[in-house]
Order: C-alpha cells, then structure tokens, then sequence
C-alpha cells in the first residue's frame, strides 16, 4: 500500500469528522443565548462564520445542510430548542439560506491555493466576513418582511435586525480570532 492509499480514507474521515463537530456546535450555539433585548441573541453566527473560515466554502456548506437536516428530522438544535419544519417557515426562515450564504463566503476566505499556503491578514478575513454577515442577514429581513405580510416596512424589518448586526460584527471579530488561533496551532484541517 502506497501512502496515498493509506491517507485517502482517513482523509475522508477526518473532513467527514470536523464537518459534524461544526454542525454540533452550530447547534450548541443557538442554545448559547444572551438577554441583552427583548429577543435574545445566540451564538449561532459565530459558529457559522468559523465553520466557513475553518471548513471552506463546500465543507462548510455541507455542516449548514447536516444542521438543518438534523432540525427537520426533528431533533431540537435551531434556536429556542426549535425543530421541524415550521421552524424553517416560521419568521426567521430566511436566516437558515443566511447561513449557507454566509458560510459560503468566509469558507471563500479562508481557501489557500497550491500557489499560496499562507492565511489571509486579519482584515482581509474581516472584510469577506462582512460580506458573509450581508449575505446573512439579507434573506432573513426579506422573509422577516415577507413573514410580517406587509405589517412593517422592508426599512423597518431591516431597523429591527440593526442591534442584531452590531452585536454579530463583535462576532465575526471573535471567529476571526478563532480561526487564525487555530491556524497558528495547525488545528484546522485546511
């Protein structure tokens, strides 16, 4: 056996293995929730964005698929314990296609060609960040706005989810941080 025989499988096991521990804490994070409003905020879009930094674009896609699919099969890992499929069509379903958008982007990040093994800079992981917290954020004020059947203004559905933007910047700073930690630590499986 040649050693690329030996390392395909194991390999395959490995990235299988990181993309359901991103999904698992994707799920822990929507239980990680704060009161600072009326509606408390978790800790799902920091795992979000670090799935993408961490696993890449289509990895990371497939731990967003794996979260959601486990949520429709019933198990209770969207935010407030949530599961099935009213909670895919409920007010904040749109954030659900936010979050394969976003992972999308910082998994685009994070991708280093065989020209380049180095990481991105802080800044440059931040600014695709901010593109992915857009993406986010975007499908879910329109199905919000939807949702609300013509009850509040599109700019009102995007005035409501502000403080929510802001606290998920204070996010994205942590998975940035996270991410090139573990960079550093060779702990990533990129």
């Amino acid at each position: 056996m040649t050693q690329s025989t030996i390392s395909t499988p194991v390999a395959a096991v490995h990235s299988l293995a990181w993309t359901a521990c991103m999904a698992a804490l994707i799920s822990v994070g929507a239980f990680l929730m704060f009161p600072i409003f009326a509606v408390p905020f978790t800790m799902q879009t920091f795992f979000v964005l670090l799935a993408g930094f961490i696993l890449g674009p289509v990895q990371g896609a497939l731990a967003i698929i794996l979260y959601i699919a486990a949520g429709l099969a019933g198990l209770p890992v969207f935010s407030g314990g949530k599961s099935g499929y009213l909670a895919l069509v409920g007010p904040t379903g749109g954030f659900f296609l936010g979050f394969l958008l976003a992972v999308l982007a910082t998994g685009l990040a994070s991708q280093r060609g065989k020209e380049s093994a180095k990481v991105k800079g802080p800044v440059v992981l931040f600014v695709y960040g901010l593109v992915a917290l857009v993406l986010l954020f975007a499908p879910g004020i329109l199905w919000f706005h939807q949702w609300m059947e013509g009850k509040l203004t599109l700019w009102e559905a995007t005035a409501a989810m502000g403080p929510f933007f802001g606290l998920d910047i204070i996010k994205l700073i942590g998975a940035v941080t996270a991410y090139r930690f573990l960079v550093r630590q060779r702990l990533t499986p990129l």
